[in-house]
């Protein structure tokens, strides 16, 4: 097993960006706290004397260091949910947006509207005010969607119901008896979610799904729940 001198001699050789290196200072540090300062063959030595904290601790610091030496190879850093923006760019006035999911009885889901005005306050919140044809309501950023191709139905979202653009999924195991889950399975090297998506039956999110042979099946589309059925977060 590597020691934590290797380690860091090849964090330098990694040549990290900001964000990797503030992720690797971040295990690290994770590693010590594990670790209570001691060394594996410190804890190795306990475990082996019967000592069954000692061992659960040297178990906790062989995953965070295997945790460690993947990462410096593959320079992933983990993507938090919270931390993605729910849209790139604030909507404005006159953008036309599309009501996401149940708010009042007077604007069901799938509402298209026309943002009248907007007003932010001092803690930050911000509410728009839309248009929808004969009534006027206001709602929050997150209620909404601006749809930024009308013809394909196309939303402004980054991340919407546990899903975000770029994030991985696998096929469920045991398979899930449904439709949609693409044929050869056993082909397939990535599955990745691309995009929001507003069609005549509502929020869709879609997928790139791409096989080991190098080819693909794009622009596959799901529903929320639908996607919790069949796929699971890697």
């Amino acid at each position: 097993m590597k020691n934590l001198e290797q380690l860091q001699q090849n964090a330098l050789h990694a040549s990290f960006t900001e964000v990797q290196q503030a992720h690797f200072d971040k295990l690290m540090s994770e590693l010590e706290v594990i670790s209570g300062g001691l060394g594996f063959a410190e804890l190795k030595e306990k475990a082996e004397a019967g000592d069954k904290e000692a061992l659960q601790v040297m178990r906790d610091y062989i995953v965070k260091k295997e945790q460690i030496v993947v990462f410096i190879e593959t320079k992933e850093t983990p993507v938090s949910y919270n931390d993605i923006p729910f849209r790139n760019k604030e909507l404005q006035r006159g953008d036309e947006v599309i009501v996401l999911r149940y708010y009042n009885p007077g604007i069901p889901a799938g509402s298209k509207g026309v943002i009248a005005s907007i007003s932010r306050y001092d803690d930050g919140t911000v509410y728009y005010s839309v248009d929808f044809g004969d009534k006027r309501h206001v709602v929050r950023p997150h209620i909404v969607a601006e749809i930024v191709n009308e013809q394909s139905g196309k939303l402004d979202l980054n991340k919407y119901g546990g899903f975000f653009t770029g994030q991985k999924l696998k096929i469920k195991s045991p398979l899930p008896e449904a439709q949609g889950i693409p044929l050869n399975i056993e082909q397939i090297d990535s599955i990745l979610v691309v995009g929001f998506w507003h069609v005549f039956n509502g929020l869709k999110i879609s997928l790139d799904i791409l096989y080991k042979d190098g080819s693909s099946a794009s622009s596959v589309l799901y529903s929320p729940k639908d996607l919790e059925k069949l796929y699971e977060k890697v």
